[in-house]
């Protein structure tokens, strides 16, 4: 559920379903996570609630999330993910 919230853009009900614990790293069957969504969106709200620093990310998928950021336009969010 919370990459479909990710995914549709659906900022509300993806709080809501962080709050009640919904794993941030959880991949769909093709290797996205709900803050790989959020990212290729744009969406700041959502990128904060779910970059938290218990939530730890390798080098690659960093780099990953940056580089989905930046060719989606999204420059706010390639500096969140930085920051």
């Amino acid at each position: 559920p919370l990459h479909i919230a990710a995914k549709n853009n659906d900022t509300t009900t993806a709080l809501k379903l962080i709050a009640l614990k919904a794993d941030p790293k959880a991949q769909t069957m093709f290797g996205d996570t709900p803050l790989s969504f959020a990212v290729a969106n744009g969406n700041l709200a959502l990128i904060q609630a779910l970059n938290q620093p218990n939530v730890s990310f390798t080098p690659k998928e960093g780099s990953v999330l940056l580089k989905k950021a930046l060719l989606n336009g999204h420059l706010e969010a390639a500096t969140l993910l930085i920051e």
